[in-house]
Formats: structure tokens, sequence, C-alpha cells
């Protein structure tokens, strides 16, 4: 009979642990050409599935080498949310069953991908213990965990200034309002765009620029001040908005923009897993955050016929895969853009091409 509930997990326990016995015997017959003794056997099995320090010391480990301090924030999370939901996980329990269970339990709390992300960091520490000869255990390898792609919200240019040009009500909803401008016209991530202050507007070759040392990569960039950039900076006598948190500005700017009635429209929402599509509806407003100012740049400069390369060496994208991956583009416009090409005259002048 199939066995059911914890008689399952515990049979599938004993299975693997049977198995990194098996593993562990033959490794040591292979490289001492003899069997081990009780003593010597005990150590190995004990070393490999009781934890000394074990899984999370050396998650930790891999954590403290990130060079990055959101990286490493973004490790230090996964492995506290593994430490409070499996506080005495051993390498020889992380199997594919083990990330199939995990997988199932953290969706109720994350987001698909934000789930698969936290797994992949569960998986690179096993595959250093995995180096580091700490567990035989490769079982995990077989798991495997489809992202979900989401057809993200990128703002034209027309929605930007319709953003830019509404009268707020009031003073913080405003701020918010315009520092999540600076993030659709800079095409910088929140962390960067969150600290920009006018210490970094430098003037190189007579013009004005903004320079800034990027925090998840470590490198330097430097951006035009557009106009409609311009404009927000002239209200505030050429000073950036008051800094916020990710998580006031996301709220904040949801207040701003619903007031807004173009955005009250409802917006088509598709969530793709492997070959299902669910597809939603959503006022726009709702699906307007932080994270879509980097995206309405990129996706308005590369519809604006700036080189990929140059929005890639702002943006922060190292391939440019990854590239068109991020950018919201429509077959449509695809048709758009390969008939301007034919019609010259049917291009109209963007603030992007000005700019150039």
């Amino acid at each position: 009979m199939p066995k059911k509930g914890k008689d399952a997990e515990l049979f599938s326990t004993l299975n693997n642990l049977r198995a990194i016995a098996n593993s562990l015997y033959d490794q040591f017959v292979r490289q001492f050409q003899r069997v081990p003794s009780v003593d010597e056997f005990r150590e190995m099995l004990t070393r490999e599935t009781v934890p000394q320090g074990g899984l999370y010391v050396l998650w930790e480990t891999v954590c403290n080498e990130k060079k990055n301090p959101l990286t490493i924030s973004g490790y230090h999370q996964s492995r506290n949310i593994f430490m409070s939901r499996w506080p005495s996980l051993k390498y020889a329990e992380v199997t594919k069953g083990f990330m199939e269970k995990a997988a199932a339990k953290l969706e109720k709390d994350y987001k698909r991908n934000t789930v698969g992300k936290h797994l992949n960091r569960l998986r690179e520490v096993m595959g250093r213990a995995n180096d580091e000869n700490l567990t035989s255990n490769t079982s995990y390898r077989g798991f495997s965990y489809e992202s979900e792609k989401i057809k993200a919200v990128a703002l034209s240019e027309h929605e930007l200034e319709l953003i830019r040009t509404f009268d707020m009500p009031s003073d913080h909803l405003d701020n918010a309002r315009d520092l999540f401008l600076v993030g659709c016209w800079t095409g910088l991530r929140f962390s960067d765009y969150s600290r920009l202050t006018g210490e970094h507007i430098v003037t190189l070759h007579g013009k004005k620029r903004i320079k800034i040392q990027t925090l998840k990569t470590g490198m330097t960039v430097i951006i035009p001040i557009l106009p409609p950039l311009q404009l927000v900076l002239e209200k505030r006598d050429g000073e950036f908005p008051r800094s916020l948190s990710n998580q006031k500005l996301n709220k904040y700017v949801k207040d701003a923009i619903q007031l807004i009635p173009q955005f009250q429209m409802d917006f088509r929402v598709e969530r793709s897993t492997g070959s299902k599509t669910d597809i939603s509806f959503s006022p726009k407003w709702e699906l307007i955050g932080t994270h879509v100012g980097r995206r309405s740049f990129c996706t308005n400069a590369y519809n604006a016929e700036i080189p990929v390369v140059d929005i890639m060496a702002i943006s922060g994208h190292s391939t440019e895969a990854m590239f068109f991956k991020y950018i919201q583009k429509e077959p449509e416009e695809s048709a758009n853009a390969l008939e301007a090409g034919w019609n010259p005259q049917m291009n109209n002048e963007s603030t992007m091409k000005i700019a150039k």
C-alpha cells in the first residue's frame, strides 16, 4: 500500500539516509581501498546528517562573501526565511521532495518569483556544500521551479507627463510623485534615485549631468538631465525631492496616481507559468510602484531608438537578453516601428530623441 502523511515522510527520509549511507560507503572504499570501521562510518554519517554549525553557518559564509550590500541583504533575508521555518535543516534533508514542499509552503506568503529566488539561493548553498565535500547529497538537483512571467506596467512619455502635470492635493503626495518621476527619467534603481541630492549634479563639457556610483553594481553612471526631470528639479530650486522609504513611496505613489482619471481604467494583467496563462484586470494605478520607474525609462529609451548599449550603461543590465526581458514592448509597437522604418515622416520626436 502507498504510504500516506507522516508515514510517507518518514519512509522518504529513511530512503534518503540509506542513499547517503551507501554513497558515503562507496566514496570511502574508492578513496582508501578498504572497508571503513564502525567508528569511521559513524563519524562520516554524523558529519553528513547532523549540523555542526551546518547548512546555515555555510549560508552565512556565502552571504558575507558577496560584494554588494544589497545582494548580501537579500541572501541574509533568504537564510532567515528558511531558518524561521526549518531551524534545524540538515544537508541530507534538502532533497527534491523537500524543495517541493518548501516551495508550496513559501508560496502561501510570497509571490512565485520571490519564492524562486529564495529556493535558488538554497541551491547555491547546497552546491557550495557539494564542492567542499560537506555533503554527497545531490538529490535536490532534480527539483525545478518555473518562474512566473508577468506583463508588467511601463509608463509611456505621455502618461509620465499626465502624472507630472496633475495638481496634487497635498505636499507629501506631490513629493512622492516627483520622487517617482526621478526614477522614471533617470533609469536608476530605487536604492540609487532615492538618495540623489544636489551634490550628484555635475557639469561636464558645459552640460549638467547626474553622476552617481550605483549600490548594486558599484559602477559609476552619468545620466543626462532630461527636460521633464529638469522641470521637477526647478520646483525645488535645483534640489531633488525628499527621500522616502521604498514602502512609503510605493504607498504614496499609488495614493497619488489613483487620483488621475486616466489611471482608474482597468489594465490587462497576464501571468504565465509554463504553458498556463492567467488573465486578470486591475486599475492601472494599483500596479504602479517604485519598480515601474526603471522599466519605463528603459522602454521609452528603446522606443526612442536610443542604442541598447547606451541604455544598458545606465540601467545596469549585464546582457541584452536580460534587457529585452525587462522592457515592455507590445507586438503592435514592433509592427509600427517596422512601418515607420519605411516611412520616416511618421516618426514623432520624443523627449528621449531630443536629448540624444
